[in-house]
């Protein structure tokens, strides 16, 4: 399996767990926790998307820069996220 589709599918599953621990918790569902978990989900899908462009880019960094290839992959993991 690609990286990109590891990453997307690893943050993906971090956030169906702080879910599940929100809802198990008894937390309601107001305005404030909503907002929060928004942000927590906006933040896991920039870190998988950041972490696979980096990840990308430091193994690939001999054959030269290629902003495409790196982006390709970023984009992957936010497609699979």
């Amino acid at each position: 399996m690609k990286l990109n589709y590891k990453f997307g599918l690893i943050f993906s599953g971090i956030y169906i767990l702080i879910e599940i621990s929100m809802f198990l918790l008894g937390v309601k569902h107001s305005q404030e926790t909503i907002i929060y978990t928004m942000g927590a989900n906006t933040m896991l899908l920039l870190l998988a998307v950041s972490l696979s462009i980096l990840i990308n880019f430091n193994r690939n960094k001999a054959g030269g820069l290629s902003m495409i290839a790196d982006l390709k992959m970023g984009i992957g993991a936010g497609a699979v996220y």
